[in-house]
């Protein structure tokens, strides 16, 4: 089950660069396309989020908890690595982060 969970997850983030690269050569701004891309992302894991139920996530800390990791740490990275992309590359981009 955790092959299976790691496979899936590199393949999820070879498409991430991969439609990121393929939008941004369309003429997407980076900013535009990272936003987009976690939005989408979002709405995706909310049916996981409802199974899994709020529990201490619903909390006033909880929530702080979860916030500071995914917006300054992943979101400020990827808004890095949406602006280095075009310079890069998708391949080295991926190979590198």
């Amino acid at each position: 089950m955790g092959v299976g969970l790691a496979v899936g997850a590199g393949l999820a983030y070879a498409v991430y660069v991969l439609a990121s690269k393929l939008l941004l050569d369309d003429g997407w701004e980076p900013d535009a396309v990272t936003v987009r891309v976690f939005a989408g992302a979002g709405l995706l894991l909310v049916p996981v989020a409802l199974a899994a139920g709020g529990g201490p996530l619903l909390t006033p800390s909880g929530a702080l908890t979860a916030a500071h990791p995914g917006v300054v740490t992943v979101g400020g990275a990827d808004v890095l690595f949406g602006r280095g992309v075009p310079g890069a590359g998708g391949g080295a981009a991926g190979t590198l982060t």
